[in-house]
């Protein structure tokens, strides 16, 4: 049994309810928790602010997996990180605002009699890290913007056919995407 809770994504022995592996995610519940509130300052409180951000959201709630993986979506900015949205006035029907995130994937452990719960690591995720800036080097203004420039993963990965798919976002613009299930490497793209 996988599932999600407030620090990340856990595996259970179905026999006895115990946790067999968990994966620590760098977002918790909290960390989302205080970014929706940024998002979302009026009305909402307590079930229905916890099912908002977490279990209801599909974007963040929803795992999958294809059983050798399992897939989920982080946040790919801490809430720190993220722009203060801002409300909409008449002259901008666009908001300014997004929620950056990216699709992990996490291989499932070998099922071992040990009593200890290993703590796992990310296989990849999706969009890959762009690489750290080289220190001295001003960034170009003109130069266009990176490929994984405010990409939104808009739902956890649907296997398929020997395949990942995923909707994500950028610049305004929904693809489908097929992933290569081992790497997470994109194999192609269709608005």
């Amino acid at each position: 049994v996988v599932l999600r809770d407030q620090r990340g994504i856990r595996g259970l022995s179905l026999q006895t309810g115990t946790t067999l592996w968990r994966f620590a995610s760098p977002c918790t519940w909290q960390m989302r928790h205080r970014a929706f509130d940024r998002l979302v300052p009026i009305v909402r409180r307590g079930t229905d602010r916890f099912s908002l951000a977490l279990v209801g959201n599909p974007r963040f709630g929803m795992i999958t997996s294809d059983g050798q993986r399992v897939y989920g979506v982080q946040l790919s900015r801490t809430p720190e990180q993220l722009p203060v949205p801002q409300r909409r006035t008449r002259a901008r029907t666009a908001p300014r605002f997004s929620w950056p995130s990216q699709l992990v994937a996490l291989s499932i452990p070998a099922t071992n009699s040990s009593s200890r719960q290993p703590e796992i690591s990310r296989d990849w995720i999706y969009p890959p890290e762009p690489p750290p800036a080289t220190p001295g080097r001003r960034p170009d203004s003109s130069a266009p913007a990176s490929s994984t420039d405010q990409v939104t993963v808009l739902g956890s990965a649907l296997p398929a056919g020997g395949l990942l798919f995923t909707l994500v976002e950028q610049r305004r613009q929904i693809d489908l995407v097929a992933l290569a299930p081992r790497t997470g490497r994109r194999l192609w793209s269709q608005p």
